[in-house]
C-alpha cells in the first residue's frame, strides 16, 4: 500500500514537471519569436556596415551569425579577405597577421557602434602592427563614427601616429610627455608651429576623439 501512495506521489510529481517544463518551452518559443527577427535584422545591418567599411579600405569583410538551439552557443562569426588571390576565411589568431586582425577589431566596433549604449569608449593601441597605407583608411573610419551626432566620446590611446592624418574640428589631441629633461623640450614644443596643426583653432572641448 505505501509503495503504491508513493508512485502515485512520483507520478502525479513528474506530471507537475512536464507541465511546468511544456510552459517554459513555451515561453522560450514565443521569446525566441519575438526576439530572434530583431536579431537577424541587426546583424544585417551590422553586415551591412562591416563589408562597406572592408570595400572602402579594398578588402572584404563579412559578418555571419552561427545559430544553435542552445542561446549560449550563439556565435558571431567575422570573415575577412585581405588579398585578392584568398577566399574568405574565419577571422582567428591562426590565419591573419596581428595588423589584420587590428583592422578587423576596429571596422567591427565600428559596425557595432550603432547598437550599442555607454558613455564613451577607450581603444588602446588599436593602430601598433598596422601597415602605413590601413592605418590611415582605419584612423578616417574611426574619426568618422566618433565625430557622428549622438555618440559617446571615444578616447585613443597610441604612442604614435601617421604623419599628415585628416582630423576633425570635434577632435582635442592630447599630448602626455614626461621625464626629468622633459621641461625645455616641451616649452619648445608648445611653441612649434606643428602644434597648431594638431589642435585646430575650432576645436571644441570636449573633443570627441
Amino acid at each position: 500500500q505505501e509503495r503504491a501512495e508513493r508512485i502515485q506521489e512520483l507520478e502525479a510529481t513528474l506530471n507537475q514537471d512536464r507541465a511546468t517544463l511544456e510552459g517554459d518551452e513555451s515561453q522560450i518559443r514565443r521569446m525566441r519569436d519575438e526576439w530572434f527577427p530583431k536579431l537577424r535584422e541587426m546583424v544585417h545591418r551590422m553586415n551591412a556596415a562591416f563589408a562597406q567599411s572592408f570595400r572602402e579600405i579594398g578588402c572584404v569583410g563579412e559578418l555571419t551569425l552561427q545559430e544553435h538551439e542552445d542561446f549560449d552557443k550563439f556565435e558571431m562569426c567575422v570573415w575577412v579577405k585581405f588579398r585578392e588571390e584568398e577566399p574568405l576565411q574565419l577571422l582567428s589568431s591562426h590565419r591573419q597577421s596581428g595588423g589584420e586582425r587590428s583592422v578587423s577589431t576596429m571596422l567591427y566596433l565600428i559596425a557595432l557602434q550603432e547598437f550599442t549604449k555607454c558613455p564613451f569608449r577607450v581603444v588602446d593601441e588599436i593602430n601598433q602592427g598596422m601597415d602605413a597605407v590601413n592605418e590611415r583608411k582605419v584612423f578616417t573610419k574611426m574619426v568618422e563614427a566618433a565625430c557622428r551626432p549622438d555618440t559617446p566620446q571615444c578616447f585613443l590611446l597610441t604612442p604614435k601616429l601617421l604623419p599628415q592624418l585628416e582630423y576633425s574640428p570635434e577632435m582635442t589631441i592630447l599630448c602626455i610627455m614626461n621625464g626629468p629633461r622633459i621641461d625645455n623640450i616641451a616649452r619648445t614644443w608648445r611653441t612649434n608651429s606643428e602644434y597648431k596643426f594638431f589642435k585646430p583653432a575650432n576645436a571644441t572641448a570636449p573633443g570627441r576623439l
